[in-house]
């Protein structure tokens, strides 16, 4: 199928657009010939700027996979571009099966090729929206139907803030973002920077980028990215190092000094995390039926046998994947909800043989 039979209406095919631009970086194929003929005018003079894709795709994955490993079951995705290249909700789900995950773009063109691509994936949301307007972004219908913003949210501003310009004051944008989360929430940020690129590098990029349907294209100092995690905490990019900005190969990396590279230091990134207590708004545990969940219809495992025998289920509700556990015949039906770090702790025990003890008494 030639690009022109598979233009989705309203897409503008005649000027290269940054999102699809970055999809043929990562050897994707929702971009066209202009597309790709912008990429190797860069590529001829930055050849480096394909690892610099592929360092900030991985940054993002990561962040996500990270998140989850800490209870975030919901994510607001900000300029996110095309949906592709194992995308925030395909990352999400192998931890969080029904992950909600809500895409926003400013390009009418990127959201009709974006809603093509994610038809049939249920939870998720492409929106049009700019990320300098969060009050419109975060009161969108469809923000309202899939994110809970009273209960802590993954937030990712990945290679998005360059195309804001400082006189729109991009810093703002983002704080208002963070004041809405709830404590608890995570916010990872990736931006380019020209701190470690050659002038004429940096001139090649700022003159194609100039010809695209988003013209404005802003490198920053590390300064300048670490002005929009004001107010957060800024958590250790790897084990043993200390909080801090670093570029985007580093984040989550094995071994600091094998995954450097020229490409992933064009990117800052780093993930922070919302002060305050979780769960301040309603400190009271949710029952089931609180979260929606009708307990007859859940698959119950027997995890140990005998009297006293405890049968588990899990569910996905408000985002957040949930634990819920009861004893085998109780004829209250009580059923008690844990949180995924709850259900880790207890697992522990079990893992220590003190599972059997636990439960040996009246309930």
């Amino acid at each position: 199928m030639s690009d022109a039979e598979r233009v989705p209406a309203g897409v503008d095919a005649g000027r290269p657009n940054p999102a699809r631009m970055y999809d043929c970086y990562l050897g994707g194929t929702a971009n066209f010939q202009v597309d790709r003929d912008a990429v190797a005018r860069i590529t001829e003079l930055v050849p480096e700027i394909r690892d610099a894709a592929w360092a900030n795709r991985g940054f993002l994955q990561r962040a996500v996979r990270w998140m989850t490993q800490r209870g975030i079951g919901q994510f607001i995705d900000l300029g996110a571009g095309m949906p592709t290249q194992r995308c925030t909700h395909e990352v999400a789900r192998e931890s969080v099966p029904q992950a909600p995950v809500v895409y926003t773009d400013n390009d009418p063109g990127v959201i009709a090729h974006g809603r093509e691509i994610l038809a049939g994936a249920h939870g998720t949301a492409i929106i049009e929206a700019d990320l300098r307007k969060p009050e419109y972004l975060l009161s969108h219908p469809e923000v309202r139907r899939l994110i809970d913003l009273d209960r802590p949210a993954g937030l990712l501003i990945i290679a998005v803030t360059q195309f804001i310009s400082d006189a729109d004051d991009p810093w703002a944008s983002v704080a208002r973002y963070a004041g809405a989360l709830a404590p608890g929430s995570y916010l990872a940020l990736s931006a380019p920077t020209a701190d470690h690129m050659v002038t004429r590098k940096v001139d090649r990029i700022l003159e194609v980028y100039a010809t695209s349907t988003i013209p404005v294209t802003t490198a920053r100092t590390r300064a300048q990215v670490e002005r929009f995690f004001a107010g957060l905490e800024i958590m250790p990019p790897y084990k043993g190092a200390a909080p801090m900005l670093t570029s985007a190969g580093l984040w989550d990396c094995e071994d600091p000094e094998t995954a450097e590279s020229d490409g992933s230091l064009a990117f800052y990134a780093a993930v922070a995390r919302k002060p305050g207590a979780v769960g301040t708004a309603s400190s009271a545990k949710p029952t089931a039926g609180e979260l929606g969940l009708d307990v007859s219809t859940l698959d119950w495992r027997r995890s140990t046998h005998g009297p006293g025998a405890v049968e588990v289920a899990f569910a996905t509700a408000r985002g957040e994947r949930w634990v819920l556990l009861r004893l085998s015949g109780d004829p209250a039906g009580r059923v008690s909800v844990f949180s995924r770090f709850e259900w880790e702790c207890f697992l522990d025990g079990v893992r220590h043989g003190e599972f059997d003890d636990a439960i040996s008494g009246n309930p």
